[in-house]
């Protein structure tokens, strides 16, 4: 599963970054998929206008988690919440570009709402 998570998401949270960048946001992209963990971990930092520099803050965080029988999706919009904001978890079988596409678009879209 966890090679799958990573041919999927990868590529896929890559494109993203980059598209982030040229908005000048700032992207993190940590795989620790094949740690303990098994997480893939996405931060932005989102820059609050054009010329701003961006926040002293560390930014919200997506996380996707992958465990041999589901696929899990946090999102952190508070850095300092001990709680993610949202927690999913699906069948590693529903696990899907789509899926994954859904999941990143809400989180960025609620990320620079909350900047």
């Amino acid at each position: 599963m966890i090679d799958r998570v990573r041919a999927i998401a990868l590529p896929h949270l890559e494109a993203v970054a980059a598209r982030l960048h040229i908005a000048r946001h700032h992207t993190l992209l940590d795989d620790r998929l094949d740690g303990p963990a098994g997480v893939l971990r996405f931060r932005l930092v989102p820059r609050p206008a054009p010329f701003d520099e961006p926040a002293a803050v560390p930014g919200s965080v997506l996380e996707l988690v992958a465990a041999k029988a589901t696929v899990g999706a946090r999102l952190w919009l508070d850095p300092v919440a001990e709680e993610p904001a949202e927690d999913v978890e699906i069948p590693a079988s529903e696990f899907s570009e789509d899926w994954l596409d859904a999941v990143v678009v809400d989180f960025v879209a609620r990320s620079l709402r909350e900047s």
